[in-house]
C-alpha cells in the first residue's frame, strides 16, 4: 500500500508540475513574440506583455515553489532526531541558501533596472529563451513517461539531456550573467548639449553607481556557483555498500555469532542458494535481545541496499533514515523481514527462509497477464503451461534514474537468461535481449564463430550462389533460339538434346514420345 500510495502521489505531483510547465511555455512564447517585434509594436502590445509576465511568474512560482518548500519537509523526514546537530546544520543550510537566493535576485533586479531599453530587451529575451527550452524538456519527459509521445524514438535524443540535468542550474547561472555583462558593456552617456561640467559629473556618477549593482550581482552569482558546486558534489557523493560476509548453511540452518553483531552497527551477510543466487541480508541490534533481521532490499527501492551513516541505517537509493525499531517489520522502505531465532549465543535462520528469499525482495509477479502479490496464495493448474514474469522494478522517468534503470535491467536479464521486458504505462511493451536472437520475429543465430563468415562453409555461404560467386540458371532464349522450328528441325540447341538421325537424343525423344502416347491413350506403335 505504501508503494502504491507513493506512486500515486508522485504521479499527481508530476501532473501538476507538467501543467505549470505548460502554462510557463505558453507565457514564454507570448513574451518572446512581443520582444522580437519593434519598439512601436512593443508599446502597442504592452498589455499582452504584462499579462504574459504575470502568467509566467505565477506558473514558475508554483513550479519551483513546490521544489523549494519540499526541501525542509524532506529534511525533517530524513532525520531521526529533529533537535540534533545534524538537523540544525541542514536547516541552517536551507535558510542560508534561501537568503543568498533572495539577495542575489534583488541585486540582479537592480542591475537589470539600470540597463537601457535595448539591452534590457536583449537580456530578457535570452532568459525567456533559456526558460522556454528548460520547460519544454521537462514537459517532453512527462509526456514520454505517460506514453503520449513515442519514447522509443525520443529516448535517443532525451537520454543525454536527462543524464545531465544537473548542468541546467549552471546554465541558468551563465544566462543570468548576461545582466551584469550587458551592464558593463553599456557605455557612459555622452555629455548632452548645454550641460555644464557639474551636471555631467552627476551623470557619470549615476552610471558608476549603476555598474556597482552589476559588480555586486557578479559577486553574488560567484558565491551561488561555489555553494551549488560544493553542495551538488556533497549531495551526489556515492556511498558504497560494505562488502557482505559470506555465510553457509549447516544442518539446514544459517548461524551467526551474536558477539559479532551486538554492537548496534549494521552488519551485512551474503548467502548463496542452491541455484547459485546470492541473497544479501542485514542484522542490526535494536536493543536488549531484539535484533532486526531482513533482506538488504525493500519493496519500494528494490535490492539497492542500506548503508550506515553516523550510527543511522539509511536507504542507499532514497536516503531515507530507518528507525532501528522498525527493522524486521514489513512495509515502507524497511528491509523485507526474515524470520530468525536466538539460541546458544547465535542468531539462527532456517535455510529455506533464505532460499525462498532468492526473489531478492520482489513483491509482485505477473502470471498469464494477471498481476499478483507474492505474499498471497497463488494456485496454478499444473497441467497447463503458464507465463510467469517477475516484476523487478517500477520507475518514473525523471532525473537520476539511469543508474537504477541499469541495475534493474541487469537483474531482470540475469533472472531470465538474457530477455527482459519494459512495460510502459499506456504505451507499448518493449522487449530487450542479450542473446543472438530477435525477440519480435523469433529469429536466432548460434554463437559467433569463424565458420559463420566463411564462404567455404554452408553456414556462412551465400544461399543463392552457395559461396561460388556465380549461379547457374536456364536461358530459354539460348535453348530455343527459333521457336518456329520443330524438334526434328533442330529447335532445341542445348547440348545433348540437339536432334540428329541415329543420335542418343533421338532415342530420348522416341522414348518420351512413347510415354506421352500411352498417357494420352494412343497405341504405342502409332508414330
Amino acid at each position: 500500500m505504501a508503494a502504491k500510495q507513493g506512486t500515486r502521489n508522485a504521479v499527481s505531483r508530476e501532473g501538476f508540475e507538467g501543467l505549470m510547465a505548460f502554462f510557463a511555455i505558453i507565457s514564454e512564447l507570448i513574451l518572446a513574440g512581443v520582444l522580437l517585434g519593434s519598439s512601436e509594436k512593443f508599446m502597442k502590445r504592452l498589455g499582452i506583455f504584462k499579462k504574459g509576465v504575470i502568467i509566467n511568474v505565477l506558473a514558475l512560482t508554483m513550479y519551483y515553489g513546490m521544489e523549494i518548500w519540499l526541501i525542509p519537509v524532506t529534511t525533517v523526514l530524513n532525520v531521526n532526531n529533529p533537535f540534533s546537530a545534524e538537523m540544525l546544520i541542514r536547516m541552517l543550510g536551507f535558510a542560508t541558501g534561501l537568503f543568498i537566493a533572495v539577495v542575489g535576485s534583488w541585486l540582479i533586479y537592480h542591475a537589470a533596472k539600470s540597463l537601457n531599453d535595448k539591452r534590457l530587451y536583449t537580456v530578457f529575451l535570452i532568459q525567456v529563451a533559456a526558460l522556454l527550452i528548460q520547460q519544454i524538456i521537462y514537459l517532453v519527459q512527462i509526456l514520454m513517461a505517460r506514453g503520449i509521445l513515442p519514447a522509443r524514438y525520443l529516448i535517443k535524443v532525451m537520454a543525454p539531456v536527462i543524464d545531465h540535468q544537473d548542468w541546467f542550474i549552471f546554465i541558468v547561472f551563465i544566462v543570468v550573467f548576461a545582466v551584469p555583462a550587458a551592464l558593463f558593456s553599456q557605455k557612459c552617456p555622452a555629455r548632452p548639449a548645454g550641460c555644464n561640467p557639474a551636471q555631467y559629473r552627476k551623470i557619470v556618477a549615476d552610471d558608476i553607481h549603476k555598474k556597482r549593482w552589476g559588480k555586486a550581482s557578479v559577486g553574488a552569482l560567484i558565491v551561488m556557483i561555489i555553494l551549488s558546486s560544493v553542495g551538488s558534489a556533497y549531495a551526489n557523493k556515492k556511498e558504497e555498500l560494505v562488502p557482505a560476509v559470506s555465510v553457509t548453511a549447516k544442518d539446514q540452518m544459517v548461524s551467526i555469532d551474536i558477539n559479532k553483531v551486538n554492537d548496534g552497527h549494521l552488519h551485512r551477510f551474503a548467502y548463496r542458494t542452491k541455484k547459485g543466487t546470492q541473497v544479501r541480508f542485514i542484522v542490526v541490534l535494536k536493543g536488549g535481545s531484539a535484533y532486526g533481521v531482513g533482506l538488504d532490499c525493500c519493496e519500494i527501492c528494490g535490492p539497492t541496499g542500506y548503508i550506515e551513516r553516523e550510527g543511522q541505517i539509511v536507504c542507499k537509493l532514497c536516503d531515507v533514515v530507518m528507525n532501528k525499531q522498525t527493522i524486521g517489520l514489513p512495509g515502507g522502505c524497511n528491509p523485507i523481514p526474515v524470520k530468525y531465532g536466538v539460541g546458544n549465543g547465535q542468531i539462527r535462520i532456517e535455510q529455506k527462509e533464505l532460499d525462498a528469499a532468492r526473489r531478492a525482495g520482489y513483491a509482485r509477479v505477473k502470471i498469464d497477464g494477471n498481476m499478483y502479490d507474492l505474499d498471497e496464495e497463488i494456485a496454478l493448474e499444473k497441467n497447463i503451461k503458464h507465463t510467469v514474469e517477475i516484476v523487478v522494478d517500477r520507475l518514473a522517468m525523471r532525473k537520476g534514474i539511469r543508474g537504477r534503470l541499469a541495475d534493474s535491467l541487469e537483474t531482470a536479464l540475469a533472472l531470465t537468461d538474457g530477455v527482459a521486458e519494459v512495460d510502459v504505462i499506456d504505451g507499448e511493451c518493449m522487449t530487450f535481449s542479450q542473446n543472438f536472437a530477435c525477440p519480435e520475429h523469433g529469429i536466432s543465430i548460434s554463437d559467433l564463430s569463424p565458420r559463420l563468415f566463411s564462404f567455404n562453409n554452408p553456414l556462412g555461404a551465400c544461399e543463392k550462389c552457395t559461396g561460388l560467386g556465380t549461379f547457374m540458371r536456364v536461358d530459354e532464349e539460348r535453348i530455343l533460339p527459333n521457336r518456329n522450328l520443330s524438334i526434328r528441325e533442330g529447335a532445341i540447341k542445348a547440348s545433348g538434346w540437339y536432334y540428329a538421325e541415329g543420335s542418343v537424343a533421338e532415342m530420348y525423344y522416341l522414348g518420351l514420345g512413347k510415354k506421352v502416347r500411352l498417357y494420352a491413350g494412343y497405341s504405342p506403335s502409332k508414330r
